[in-house]
């Protein structure tokens, strides 16, 4: 009995322990937290309204210069999403430049709309972006902040990967003369591959910047055959507090793409590292050479299920694909974390070090723009079609 209660004691103690250790992690991660939020609202002071083109002077602008922002029905819708959120392409007419321009309603400003994100998200969606400047990261040029809305202008693309996959497959009831094959489809992958590894690698070692969502909508294609990484609406500044590498709270992007971690009962305190995006790159890869979501028809109630218990999805021989993209998805599909394909240049399981990423790379630059825009051509026709009802 004596051991016993030595024992509870015991357990009692550390419990307390691992309570203490855990509130002072939290306090701290607030504190940091909110010394990034404070530097990020200076960078929106300071940037608020100020145009810039790499390679070109900087000038200030305003929302008159954004060519038909006063009536919104009457410009293209290119995108929506959650948050009363909309893309619409537009003019900057000072330069006569095509723009997209994000309109992100905010919801917690005095006259703000009850249907829009709040000041936190958009400080940190401008903040990240602008931190984000590399060629495979679609460019923010400018932004402006009023009472209700920021309106982010960006460098306007053609279309994005979900919109070509629905092409290519001829889905959504589309009548497409051409359709890629396998070794068709395998190419084109590997044009993406290296585009979005790239991005990520850079915004993981360099920017430090996680971007926590990402997908076939959020993978962009443009005209010059160029393939950027969009939408930092839920990626978050590296912490330092716990690792250099993982994000400590439970952000979420959209649920089939996300990694096992991120259904983990300890995200919110232990935080999920890059390979999170990692995960989600190959998803969105394998949904495009086989033309629907792995997870697809699963209920979003049984998703954490699948996606934690169940076989990772695989490209098998018998889809046509060889056998460097099958093994580089499998790479990027490992349920562990530590067997996972890395972002890391000094790690060995490096997704720029897989043979397929190689061979890619070694087509050159021009052979794969070349490759992206025969692609994109294709599509260019349906757009109009697949876009039809985003305003609604």
């Amino acid at each position: 009995p004596c051991e016993t209660v030595l024992l509870a004691n015991f357990f009692l103690r550390s419990t307390h322990m691992v309570d203490n250790v855990g509130r002072h992690m939290e306090q701290i991660r607030v504190r940091e937290q909110k010394d990034q939020e404070g530097e990020a609202r200076q960078m929106i002071e300071r940037e608020n309204g100020r145009f810039n083109i790499e390679g070109q002077p900087e000038e200030r602008f305003t929302l008159q210069q954004l060519q038909g922002l006063n009536d919104l029905s009457k410009l293209e819708t290119i995108g929506s999403g959650t948050f009363a959120e909309m893309v619409k392409k537009s003019v900057y007419t000072p330069r006569g430049i095509d723009v997209a321009v994000k309109i992100v309603r905010i919801f917690d400003r005095p006259g703000g709309k009850n249907e829009g994100r709040g000041d936190e998200d958009m400080v940190r969606e401008t903040s990240n972006t602008r931190r984000a400047a590399h060629e495979n990261v679609v460019w923010l040029y400018g932004f402006v902040v009023d009472k209700q809305a920021c309106y982010m202008c960006m460098e306007l693309m053609q279309a994005n990967l979900d919109e070509v996959k629905k092409v290519v497959h001829g889905q959504s009831g589309l009548h497409v003369e051409r359709r890629l094959g396998p070794e068709d489809r395998e190419e084109f992958i590997g044009c993406v591959a290296v585009a979005v590894v790239d991005g990520l690698a850079f915004l993981r070692n360099n920017a430090r910047v996680m971007h926590r969502d990402i997908k076939p909508n959020n993978i962009m294609i443009n005209d010059r055959g160029q393939v950027k990484i969009c939408d930092f609406g839920v990626s978050k500044r590296l912490q330092t507090v716990l690792s250099s590498t993982r994000a400590n709270t439970a952000g979420i992007g959209c649920i089939r793409y996300m990694a096992p971690e991120q259904f983990s009962a300890e995200v919110r305190t232990v935080g999920y590292g890059h390979k999170a995006g990692v995960w989600s790159l190959a998803i969105s890869l394998h949904e495009f050479a086989t033309g629907r979501n792995a997870y697809e028809g699963v209920s979003d109630f049984l998703i954490a299920d699948d996606v934690t218990t169940k076989d990772s999805p695989k490209l098998t021989r018998e889809t046509g694909f060889g056998v460097d993209l099958r093994n580089f998805i499998d790479a990027c599909l490992f349920k562990d974390e530590s067997e996972r394909a890395s972002l890391r240049p000094d790690d060995g399981n490096c997704l720029q070090d897989k043979k397929f990423y190689k061979v890619h790379v070694n087509r050159g630059a021009e052979a794969r723009k070349e490759n992206v825009i025969d692609v994109l051509n294709m599509a260019t026709t349906h757009l109009s079609t697949l876009r039809k009802g985003l305003d609604r």
